[in-house]
């Protein structure tokens, strides 16, 4: 069976335009996690600084 151009076309964006959303949403979850993890580690040097200052 052959494909059209026209079938092609519309399979090859169909493909950006499900995954697109769903790869955005997975890399702002994976970069929120590595800031929540990096906000943790600042707070824990900023408790340490101020115990040692004491």
């Amino acid at each position: 069976m052959a494909i059209t151009f026209k079938q092609q076309m519309f399979s090859i964006f169909g493909i950006f335009i499900v995954g697109g959303p769903v790869s955005f949403i997975l890399l702002k979850n994976h970069l929120y996690e590595k800031r929540r993890a990096y906000f943790k580690l600042q707070r824990e040097r900023e408790a340490q600084n101020k115990k040692e200052a004491n």
